[in-house]
């Protein structure tokens, strides 16, 4: 499926700008995508700027992966002005089923037959919503999770009318976009994620209802129990370790007796009346402590993106969703660096592999970037370099590696909270095992760093680092140093050759090829 560039023509047309629709928006420009937003609403349009800004700020703070250059915004002044040039439609109007089915009929009728209509409904049938569509296709129901720059699930659903083919192209479209598509099976109502957390809201308000809990010590039962669980493990992998040793059998055997006991009220709700709406709005009013809705989003993306990057060391879950979505970023910043390079014939320059903003939990005491970080990034920028020069999963499983035998780090200038920071890399030598990379971290020269005197240069060096590192095999037998993959070792040397003919450092280099040998 032909992607929608930032240097294309074509764009993402976003009809509705609620909560969902402004996600949707953050997540297709921070991937590079034109977005063009339609809604009678003008304040949903200035709350969409909003979002976005949340959207770039928790981007940093999940990955420091080079992401596209960002998409533009464009608001449409009508419908059809949204539909001219949409290459993908995201429908997130409010959730009422007489007005979804009057705008897809509308965007059916002005939008091109072969582009997706993906409908964020949270619970509504897609062989309802089309019944009435021209083209019907190629609608779908795409049903994302608020924050949905942040969260990566999102349910596909097929309408009775649906192709496989415009399925599998929908799956291939969120996957590049980071995230992790959801093909529901079979069309119900609420679908799959919805349905549960129904039955969990129903539960929650008839415990405020009797009295048995507030809605603050409802969310501690969640947050500081059985929500972290949830976080990486699902229902049945939680209660399969649950079971010891005796296994998932046993613990079905042992708590299938209580299915038939009065736990769960499940479709029964309580009536609801002023007294009991005003009760909730009370205790989560106390609950809040004063912060607004807006503070909260913003402690609320804080949080997520801290336990996905936990997850992601872990390769695991929403974690493991993360890793697989920085491969595609990188390999879409490598295609985008080789394509500039070669209309430019600049291939001779220190490769741009790595940016990211510093994060306050990264400073010390001093207020500056904490030593461990500044190896934290270059490590990262090893790996991209890695990657980039024909390094895969492919041949991790054959057993090879790279592992680092020294490092040497030079500090040169401060890097405080909030600066942007990016790794240039350049290969500086390597034989048949071993190659010699040198990072140089950098930051953009201020109109303060002038008045300070600092260098007259556009960019500022804040640190560097060598690196020598060495291909190893591990197998049953041990570790042992190898050759390196032939294809790899071939970039390598074409990749040398370019290095070579770049500037000479101004700096003395301190390792060599010859472990243990200084230069």
């Amino acid at each position: 499926m032909k992607q929608t560039r930032k240097n294309s023509n074509s764009e993402i047309a976003i009809i509705g700008a609620g909560v969902i629709g402004a996600g949707w928006s953050a997540r297709f420009l921070i991937n590079g995508y034109n977005v063009v937003l339609f809604d009678p609403d003008i304040c949903a349009q200035n709350e969409c700027s909003r979002v976005i800004k949340n959207a770039e700020r928790a981007m940093e703070l999940l990955t420091i992966v080079n992401r596209p250059e960002k998409g533009s915004l464009r608001i449409a002044k009508n419908m059809q002005d949204a539909l001219n040039n949409a290459s993908w439609i995201q429908e997130s109007v409010p959730e009422n089923e007489t007005l979804k089915v009057k705008v897809l009929n509308e965007i059916d009728d002005s939008a091109g037959s072969d582009t997706i209509i993906a409908s964020s409904t949270s619970g509504l049938l897609p062989s309802r919503l089309q019944s009435g569509m021209k083209n019907p296709q190629r609608l779908i129901v795409a049903h994302p999770f608020n924050p949905v720059y942040l969260l990566p699930l999102v349910e596909i659903v097929a309408g009775a009318k649906t192709t496989k083919y415009n399925i599998a192209r929908a799956k291939k479209f969120y996957l590049e976009c980071g995230m992790m598509p959801l093909i529901v099976r079979k069309e119900i109502d609420a679908f799959i994620a919805d349905r549960l957390l129904e039955a969990l809201w129903r539960e929650a308000i008839w415990l405020v209802q009797d009295q048995v809990a507030s809605t603050e010590e409802i969310d501690n039962a969640i947050r500081y129990g059985f929500g972290l669980r949830w976080a990486q493990m699902g229902v049945f992998e939680t209660y399969r370790i649950a079971g010891g040793k005796g296994g998932f059998k046993h613990f079905l055997e042992h708590f299938a007796p209580s299915l038939q006991m009065p736990w769960s009220k499940l479709t029964d709700v309580p009536k609801w009346t002023k007294s009991l709406q005003k009760r909730i709005l009370m205790q989560s009013d106390s609950q809040a402590k004063g912060r607004t809705s807006q503070q909260l989003e913003l402690i609320r993306d804080k949080n997520l993106a801290a336990i996905i990057n936990a997850l992601k060391a872990q390769a695991w879950g929403a974690g493991e969703n993360l890793l697989a979505y920085e491969k595609i970023l990188a390999n879409r910043a490598l295609e985008q660096t080789s394509f500039k390079n070669k209309n430019a014939n600049i291939s001779a320059s220190a490769m741009p592999l790595l940016e990211c903003r510093v994060d306050e939990t990264w400073l010390d005491a001093n207020a500056h970037m904490n030593e461990s970080r500044y190896l934290q990034v270059f490590s990262n920028a090893t790996d991209r370099f890695l990657e980039n020069q024909g390094f895969n999963q492919k041949i991790f499983e054959r057993g090879y590696t790279f592992y680092t035998l020294e490092t040497n780090i030079r500090h040169l200038h401060e890097a405080k909270a909030a600066q942007k920071i990016f790794v240039k890399t350049r290969l500086l030598a390597c034989n048949e095992k071993r190659l010699h990379i040198l990072h140089q971290m950098y930051r953009k020269n201020t109109e303060s760093d002038a008045e300070n005197n600092a260098e007259n240069s556009a960019e500022i060096m804040l640190a560097t680092a060598e690196h020598i590192l060495i291909n190893v095999l591990r197998s049953k037998e041990g570790v042992a140093s190898a050759p390196i993959d032939k294809n790899i070792a071939k970039n390598l040397q074409k990749l040398l050759q370019q290095h070579s003919l770049l500037p000479e450092l101004e700096f003395e280099l301190r390792l060599s090829l010859a472990h243990g040998k200084k230069t």
